[in-house]
């Protein structure tokens, strides 16, 4: 998109990613090492990249992890008007926690209980009736995500988690679908919403193709997640719609640019332009409709 918009993309990264074969790529800073040492990198070099770059976008969601508890995190947060504070960005990284915030603040999600052991999850599980979601507080293109069957499933599930966080949610049936937005100081500027097809490797996982779609109930939606996080930058949802009932469920927050914002221009979103235009002022920008031109329209990756 960047690249199309007539700007020079570079990328920060370690050896050997993908991204580096793209030719849309003009330019590679390599990094030895893992992701620990890609953020002493970018920790250490932060103010002269600010100063060279027009715009420094997190786009890694194990980067992000990283820089949440590194020390520096707050000056790179600084340098970065796309990242979030160090508080909000912890609690969009747990999935966990950012339910629980978002129950509380009148959100709609699935019914779900926290929980700290397997005879508390296995009680849950019965009064919600099974499937259920067993779901854990870190996960990434939904890893720590399971649709559980039955109660030895679930068990089976908890002893693998090592003591980690999570929760017993609701299986709520119907489709799982998307939102792709651009915030600027919590305002949505441009959005645009999809069914996830061809999930893999299971249903809760990456989408390699979309419906574009228009659901009334989303644009209430991410306005109050907006106002509750006060959030700047690309993001995204991830929501179920229930099939009995039509009803939008709130399943996680994204807080990076992730891959089908690249289809923006197909739902009629200039997220490239608007994005360098709210990193310019100082102000929040004036919200826009969602464009609806696109809906229905079938996408590929």
């Amino acid at each position: 998109m960047f690249h199309q918009a007539g700007y020079q993309v570079s990328v920060l990264c370690r050896q050997g990613m993908a991204i580096l074969t793209s030719r849309y790529v003009s330019e590679s800073l390599l990094v030895d090492g893992g992701t620990a040492e890609l953020v002493d990198t970018l920790t250490s070099i932060i103010d002269d990249l600010a100063a060279r770059y027009d715009l420094l976008i997190p786009c890694d969601e194990p980067l992000l992890e990283a820089l949440s508890e590194h020390p520096a995190v707050g000056r790179v947060a600084a340098a970065m008007p796309f990242l979030p504070t160090p508080e909000t960005l912890r609690l969009v990284l747990s999935k966990v926690a950012f339910l629980q915030v978002a129950r509380s603040a009148g959100l709609r999600v699935p019914e779900f209980a926290m929980c700290r052991s397997a005879e508390e999850a296995c009680a849950v599980a019965d009064e919600l009736g099974y499937p259920v979601v067993l779901k854990r507080a870190r996960s990434l293109a939904a890893s720590g995500v399971r649709l559980v069957d039955d109660e030895a499933a679930l068990i089976e599930e908890i002893r693998a988690m090592d003591g980690e966080e999570f929760l017993v949610q609701r299986y709520v049936r119907g489709r799982v679908g998307g939102t792709t937005i651009l915030m600027d100081h919590g305002v949505p500027v441009w959005y645009f919403s999809f069914y996830k097809l061809f999930n893999w490797p299971h249903a809760f996982g990456p989408s390699g193709g979309g419906e574009l779609t228009d659901h009334p109930d989303i644009g209430d939606m991410i306005r109050r997640i907006g106002a509750m996080l006060n959030f700047r930058g690309l993001c995204s949802i991830d929501w179920l719609e229930e099939a009995e009932t039509g009803l939008i469920y709130l399943v996680e927050f994204n807080p990076r640019s992730t891959p089908t914002t690249y289809y923006s221009s197909q739902a009629g979103s200039d997220f490239v332009t608007a994005l360098l235009g709210i990193h310019l002022r100082d102000t929040a920008a004036e919200p826009l409709p969602p464009q609806t031109s696109g809906a229905g329209v079938l996408y590929v990756s």
